[in-house]
C-alpha cells in the first residue's frame, strides 16, 4: 500500500460514517498519530496499562473529554460499535505506519511485544471509554 492509497482509503472510511461518529475517529486517528515514540518504549517497559494511564491523568482536561465521551457512547451504544469497527489493530499499525513513523518504528523494534502492547492500548481504550466490558479477571 502506498501513501496515496491509504490516504484516499481513510477518507472514503471516513465519508462512510456518521458525522458523529466520524468526529470521535478523528480524535483516535489525531491520538494515534500524537503518540511519542519515547512514551511507546516507557509504557512497554513499564508495563503501563491504559487504565493505569486513565486512572493517574487525576483532574486533568483530557480525563474530562474522556468522561464526556463515554457518557455519550453509553446513551449511544451504536456509535460505540462503530468505533470497535475502526479500533483495530490493523487499522491502528496502518494510521502508525503513514501517520506516526518514528513510533511505528518502535513498535516493529518490539517486535510481537510491540503488536502485543498496542493490541492491549486498544482494548484498554475501548473498555476505558465504555464501549467493552472490563476482561473477566481470576481469582484473587
Amino acid at each position: 500500500m502506498t501513501p496515496k492509497l491509504y490516504n484516499v482509503l481513510k477518507e472514503q472510511r471516513l465519508r462512510a460514517l456518521s458525522p458523529v461518529v466520524r468526529g470521535h475517529v478523528n480524535t483516535y486517528l489525531e491520538w494515534l498519530k500524537s503518540i511519542k515514540p519515547e512514551e511507546v518504549v516507557d509504557a512497554i517497559e513499564k508495563g503501563t496499562t491504559p487504565q493505569q494511564a486513565y486512572k493517574s491523568l487525576g483532574l486533568n482536561p483530557l480525563r474530562f473529554g474522556i468522561a464526556a465521551a463515554r457518557g455519550f457512547l453509553k446513551i449511544a451504544p451504536k456509535w460505540g460499535n462503530a468505533l470497535k469497527e475502526v479500533a483495530t489493530l490493523d487499522s491502528a499499525l496502518l494510521t502508525l505506519k503513514y501517520e506516526n513513523p518514528a513510533t511505528f518504528k518502535i513498535l516493529e523494534q518490539y517486535g510481537e511485544r510491540g503488536t502485543n502492547f498496542l493490541r492491549t492500548w486498544i482494548d484498554g481504550s475501548l473498555e476505558v471509554l465504555g464501549v467493552t466490558k472490563p476482561a473477566a479477571s481470576g481469582p484473587n
